[in-house]
């Protein structure tokens, strides 16, 4: 089967913390021009739960500064509530788009459960806050939406080029959102010299790309590219299969672009 025709999902990794409709509006686009379906994992975090339930857990209020009892019911609820509106707001913007959705809640460690899932890409929002302040943020706002505003069109769009299956793909989909004015630069990050023909094809739709030489024996090597929240990182998700899920969690928890995981 060719990558055209191939039904892919683009999983979405989710917890507590705030997400934007805009930025979901933006993954049903790639799930457009990938011809995926769309998938949401809200993930409850078994390690907050545990320690809720020990006798002197708290929490301190970020915007008072006074100490909170923390309860496991109560993060439970909290739980429930956040994954039935981020659900709510994914469905309304697949209905929109008209796409293909499912949604799954589970317990236990964000990164580690998005990569259990197989056969899927998966796509990563940055992470800005820890799991207090999100509670708080969500608790203060009344509603699950992001505080940050949302960005219409990516600053740049990279590309890690490996000659795979997968970089093929991924400079397609780079490739319609330059061309569409929904990024504006492109960069190829390539291990060594870029292929010239890759750059000319490039240039030829009108596309003059930018050259970053990567090194990918650095397992965190992510973390040296500079990104901002308006970035959106292409790459094999096979690149990221040797790290452990405290490397995988330490990674994802320090980029401040998106990442897109092409399987």
């Amino acid at each position: 089967m060719t990558a055209e025709k191939r039904k892919r999902t683009i999983l979405i990794p989710l917890d507590t913390e705030p997400v934007s409709s805009d930025n979901l509006t933006f993954t049903a686009i790639l799930a457009k021009y990938l011809n995926a379906s769309l998938s949401g994992l809200f993930v409850a975090n078994s390690r907050t739960l545990e320690a809720a339930n020990l006798p002197f857990a708290f929490e301190i209020n970020r915007f008072s500064a006074q100490e909170r009892s923390l309860h496991q019911a109560d993060l439970a609820r909290l739980n429930r509530k956040s994954a039935n509106d981020v659900q709510r707001l994914l469905n309304d913007v697949c209905q929109r788009n008209k796409i293909s959705v499912t949604f799954t809640t589970l317990t236990g460690e964000l990164i580690e459960s998005a990569f259990a899932q197989p056969a899927s890409d998966i796509l990563f929002f940055p992470r800005q806050h820890n799991w207090v302040s999100a509670q708080w943020q969500y608790q203060a706002r009344g509603q699950y939406r992001a505080q940050s505003p949302a960005r219409q069109r990516l600053d740049q769009v990279l590309v890690y080029y490996d000659a795979s299956a997968q970089a093929e793909e991924a400079i397609k989909l780079a490739q319609r959102l330059c061309n569409n004015h929904l990024a504006s630069r492109l960069i190829l990050l390539c291990e060594g010299t870029a292929p010239i023909e890759v750059v000319r094809a490039l240039q030829q739709l009108g596309i003059r790309p930018g050259v970053q030489q990567v090194t990918t024996s650095d397992p965190l090597w992510l973390r040296s590219l500079y990104l901002t929240e308006s970035s959106l990182v292409l790459i094999p998700r096979s690149k990221l299969a040797g790290l452990t899920p405290q490397q995988l969690s330490f990674l994802f928890a320090h980029c401040k672009g998106q990442i897109l995981l092409l399987d």
